[in-house]
């Protein structure tokens, strides 16, 4: 239920109106259910609307035409884009009248766990008392129902207790509050003193919220909890197995994942219409096809396709029975003991993996229960850890680990499985001597350390860092992108907002505490500024490849070659377009497309960047010549793929950095000559029209021509 009238429309200066916060809000909330797969139903009710549609005919209230539907882009859209304010005043009891009437009729026949209203608004307009009690007996009379009321901060009192964080009422798993893992929070928007109008309202939403266990809070609140997305929970799934120690002892325990690196959500497999009932939706599936690397691009058969992999020089072919083959199957399921470590033993850099699981007794297995309490208690009284050789089913390879006792807060024992490094796995490291500090370093540095120190203070039981709390800022980055693609297709990509960007920011104690340490730092360790290669000063080879690097010759294609060899490494394969021979490293790649599974667009680009680069530099001859070389070889390319847009648009550029310039002329003569104009659509479907194809070769004209032109301009428009 969101309010559009008018106490909710005015637009304070310089700050958002209460609607446009609503708004923001509802879609946020509505975002949060869409990442998080949840099956909710969700219904839209505007009241001080200027139209009416409702089946109780309530005027100004308008039930959105989709009723209660599956969260999706659809209902973000039109709350962020759809939805105006007006001068209009509704009574809210009114529009809860419809609310609880349209909940009933579109619950009927569904098997819902609960009810819920979320009602945004201002409570700014008079509202009749005495249908208040036939609305508490309406909502009695729907089962598990529950009101929330978001408001606006009020800056006259606390809000009736209102401080507290709105609970997870939303039915969302692993609500995520705003914290940013320092138990801090900014403000987002200004606080509002309340009318006497509000005050008695208020009254009467804390009667209704009160008969229906619900909850008030500000939208502060609301916003910050809705802000943060989290995919669908997991149940947590036990792995059973069976621990042996020796050939005689078998324990069973039971294995869960509790803490893991946790890649996001995949949404490459969706659906485009996603069904309903008994109607399935329509899955979108990726069709790859492989083409014979020739000017008609022949396709190849699945049949007629072998798999082989590089092994220095040479292409190795595998087949499919040669790999089933070479697999190395550790057996099925397994736990085994190898032997016990004394616990200091193991290193922190011996500790790998991508989580940790905790093992405990089998539920109801009393023996499984005192096999493992007493190993437990035996291997922390002695300090020991227990090195296991794990398999998780006879599809994966075997697992080194160690299995290391736990005690939980409630006193609980369990093991918890952290993975360690095989041979292969460990880098043997040389690194120099580090420098001895004097006594002045060392007691800088340790004032540095107290000054960041995140424990707060000493004996306070606080933590200025709770990880647990924090989300990771690139999935909500993510989440965020997905939200501007699905929104706003095709446009540029948002940078994050700033409560993504805050969420790895410093606690503002560290803060302090690193600015009152930053005059003592400078001082104990001066810093000088590495002067940098400035744009239009020559470089010299001996600045570029060092003092060891000998590149003279008198043969010129000897000397490019040897150039060439220095950027990429003797007897290395071309991986990227370079500045040394662009045109031979652009036609290569492309000649491998294959193998080096690289496409047009991407060495396309790769080419532009080059050519830019070298249109920045100082302009000669022999700049001159391979720009227009990389033209030339782009545009056969294009033309060849009959991709036209590409060599357009790009040649667009050129001219402009080309002609921007003053003395450029000779190079966009050049140009000309060599007739790399734009693709007109005569050339290749798709292209400009002829006229713009002709005319574009041209030089720009200017407002001020002089009557006397040099003579090279004039050799210039005598050319084209």
């Amino acid at each position: 239920m969101i309010d559009t009238g008018r106490t909710a429309s005015q637009k304070p200066p310089d700050s958002p109106s209460f609607l446009e916060e609503a708004l923001q809000c509802a879609s946020l909330l509505v975002e949060r259910k869409v990442f998080g797969e949840s099956k909710d139903l969700v219904g839209v009710v505007l009241f001080g609307c200027q139209d009416t549609s409702n089946s109780l005919d309530y005027e100004n209230i308008r039930v959105l035409d989709r009723g209660l539907a599956q969260a999706d882009w659809e209902t973000v859209t039109y709350l962020r884009e759809h939805v105006v304010g007006t001068d209009l005043e509704t009574d809210w009891l009114d529009a809860l009248v419809v609310a609880l009437d349209f909940l009933k009729v579109n619950s009927e026949g569904r098997k819902l766990t609960a009810l819920k209203i979320v009602l945004f608004s201002e409570l700014g307009t008079a509202a009749d008392p005495d249908s208040l009690d036939l609305i508490i007996k309406g909502m009695n009379m729907l089962d598990n129902v529950d009101l929330t009321h978001i408001g606006p901060g009020w800056s006259d009192d606390d809000h009736n207790g209102n401080d507290d964080e709105p609970s997870n009422g939303h039915d969302d798993s692993n609500g995520a509050g705003p914290s940013n893992g320092h138990g801090e929070r900014k403000s987002r928007y200004k606080l509002k003193p309340r009318t006497a109008e509000q005050k008695a309202n208020e009254t009467m939403m804390n009667q209704l919220v009160n008969e229906t266990d619900g909850l008030m809070c500000s939208l502060e609140l609301a916003v910050g909890q809705f802000l943060f997305k989290n995919k669908k929970g997991k149940k947590p799934f036990p792995w059973k197995v069976i621990w042996e120690i020796g050939p005689d002892i078998r324990i069973p325990v039971t294995g869960y994942v509790s803490i893991r690196r946790e890649p996001p959500k995949s949404w490459k497999k969706c659906l485009a219409r996603p069904g309903t009932g008994a109607q399935e939706g329509e899955e979108l599936k990726p069709e790859t096809s492989f083409v014979r690397n020739n000017e008609t691009q022949d396709p190849v058969e699945p049949e007629e396709l072998v798999s082989s992999y590089k092994y220095g020089p040479d292409m190795v072919i595998v087949s499919p029975a040669d790999e089933e083959a070479a697999k190395f199957e550790g057996g099925p399921k397994s736990l085994k003991l190898f032997g016990f470590l004394n616990r200091g033993e193991i290193r922190h850099q011996d500790l790998v993996g991508d989580g940790i699981m905790i093992f405990v007794p089998v539920d109801g297995d009393e023996n499984s229960l005192v096999a493992v309490s007493t190993l437990v208690q035996a291997m922390v009284e002695m300090g020991m850890v227990a090195v296991v050789r794990k398999v998780y089913n006879k599809a994966s390879t075997p697992r080194l680990g160690i299995l290391v006792p736990e005690t939980d807060g409630d006193d609980q024992i369990y093991l918890s499985y952290i993975e360690l490094p095989y041979a292969e796995d460990v880098r043997e490291l040389s690194f120099a001597p580090l420098p001895e500090p004097n006594d002045e370093q060392m007691s800088v540095m340790d004032d540095l350390i107290d000054a960041m120190m995140l424990e707060g203070e000493p004996g306070s039981g606080i933590d200025l860092l709770r990880t647990e709390e924090m989300l990771n800022p690139a999935f909500q980055y993510f989440y965020q992108c997905l939200r501007a693609r699905a929104l706003k297709p095709g446009r540029v990509l948002p940078p994050p907002d700033s409560h993504v960007a805050d969420l790895l920011g410093l606690p503002p104690a560290v803060e302090r505490g690193m600015v009152e340490m930053e005059g003592k730092l400078r001082k104990i360790f001066p810093t000088k500024q590495v002067e940098k290669f400035k744009k239009g000063v020559k470089r010299t080879a001996e600045d570029v490849f060092g003092k060891d690097v000998n590149v003279k010759s008198d043969d010129d294609e000897n000397k490019k070659s040897k150039l060439y060899d220095l950027e990429l490494g003797s007897g290395s394969t071309v991986t990227e377009v370079g500045t040394v021979t662009p045109v031979e490293d652009f036609r290569h790649l492309l000649s491998t497309s294959v193998t080096s599974r690289v496409t047009l667009d991407m060495v396309a680009q790769q080419l532009e960047n080059v050519t830019m680069r070298m249109l920045a530099s100082a302009f000669g001859s022999d700049v001159n010549t391979k720009v227009v070389r990389c033209l030339t070889v782009y545009r056969e390319e294009v033309v060849i793929h009959q991709r036209p847009q590409l060599y357009n648009s790009f040649i667009k550029r050129v001219k402009e950095a080309v002609m921007g310039s003053k003395g450029d002329s000779k190079l966009w003569l050049e140009v000309a000559e060599a007739n790399l104009g734009l693709i007109a659509d005569s050339e290749v479907a798709g292209g400009v029209a002829e006229k713009e194809a002709d005319t574009f070769l041209l030089p720009p004209e200017e407002n001020n021509v002089p009557d006397e032109m040099d003579d090279e301009d004039e050799d210039l428009l005598d050319m084209l």
